[in-house]
Formats: C-alpha cells, structure tokens, sequence
C-alpha cells in the first residue's frame, strides 16, 4: 500500500527531477576544476607530492560519478511517470551524455596527474614550459568553471550563454596545446602535453 502511495505521489507531485543531476553535476565538474588547479600549482612549485594528491582527489571523484548516475536514472523515471515534467526527457538525456564526457575527463585527469608526478620527478620540463602548462591547466580549470554553471542553471538562454562561452574557451585552450607552442622541448614533456590534448 505504502509503495502504491509513493508512486502516486511522484506522478501526482513530482520534485523538478533536474534539480538533483544539476547539484550532481556541480559538484563533479567542481572537482575536476580543483583536480586542475592542484595539478597548476603541482608544477608551477616542482612539488611532485601536490599532483600525486591531485591524482587522488580525482580516483575520489568515482562515488560521485557513480551517485550522478543513479540520481540521472531515478530523474529520468520522474520525467516518464510525471506528466508535468515529460518535457525535461530531453535536457536529462543530454546530462547523461555529459556525465559520460565528464567521467572521461575525470579519468584522464588522473592519467595526467600521475604522469605529471613522473615529470616533476624527472625535471622533464623547462621553467618556460612549467609556466605555459601551468597556465594552460589554470585556464582550463577557469573554463570547466564554467561549463559547470551552463550545465546547473535552470534557466535556458543563461545556459546556453555558459556553455557557449566555456565552448570558446575549451577551443581557445585546444590551439595552445602543441609542445612546440608551449616551450616543451623533452619527449617526457611532450608526453605530459599529449596526454592533456583532446
């Protein structure tokens, strides 16, 4: 009977079910900035110890990869039950397909951090390259900042705007990625600037 009620409830009052991935979403990409950051200033002080906590603040990310997607699947049921929000069906796909990127580039954050650990190490990079990695590393945590506020605000043209200008900066970040452009001169720091290339 109880079962029976709360079904009747979610289909009769739902809650918004985006608002849940959207406060997911946040925090994962939130995560991902400072898993950046940390990385930034790993190299920019030589300190091998900082990016090997940046590459275990990322393997932390996994639990909240994991609740997102639940809390997507249990949204997704809400927005096929619940007439009033059959509309969001689209914008919940389209988180999911996010998530999946997300974790992607959580994953190869880590990849980075550890391999970024080997070259602090091993002094594999120039101080003009540690500068310019450094920077680029910021710059993408400053654009995954905002992609996250275009994929958690509610409202459409606000939202479109974030995204749009998180996309212009990914590109902008993309065409400075060659290791020639960025003072790397030894294959170990290439290898640091191709595993951050998309």
């Amino acid at each position: 009977m109880g079962g029976v009620f709360a079904l009747l409830v979610t289909i009769l009052v739902p809650k918004d079910p985006r608002r849940e991935p959207r406060n997911d979403v946040k925090k994962l990409l939130h995560e991902l900035a400072e898993v950046l950051r940390e990385c930034a200033s790993a190299l920019s002080y030589s300190d091998s110890t900082q990016a090997w906590h940046a590459l275990i603040r990322g393997r932390n990310c996994q639990p909240l990869v994991d609740a997102m997607r639940q809390s997507l699947r249990a949204s997704g049921e809400v927005a096929t039950l619940a007439p009033a929000y059959r509309r969001h069906r689209e914008e919940l796909d389209q988180m999911e397909q996010s998530l999946d990127y997300i974790d992607l580039a959580l994953r190869n954050s880590r990849v980075f951090a550890r391999r970024l650990t080997s070259a602090i190490n091993h002094a594999a990079l120039s101080d003009e390259a540690t500068q310019n990695i450094a920077d680029v590393l910021q710059d993408t945590a400053d654009a995954v900042d905002e992609l996250s506020l275009g994929l958690a605000e509610v409202h459409d043209g606000v939202r479109r705007s974030h995204l749009r200008t998180a996309r212009t900066d990914l590109r902008e970040i993309a065409g400075r990625l060659h290791p020639r452009l960025l003072d790397v001169q030894r294959l170990e720091g290439e290898t640091v600037v191709m595993l951050f290339r998309p």
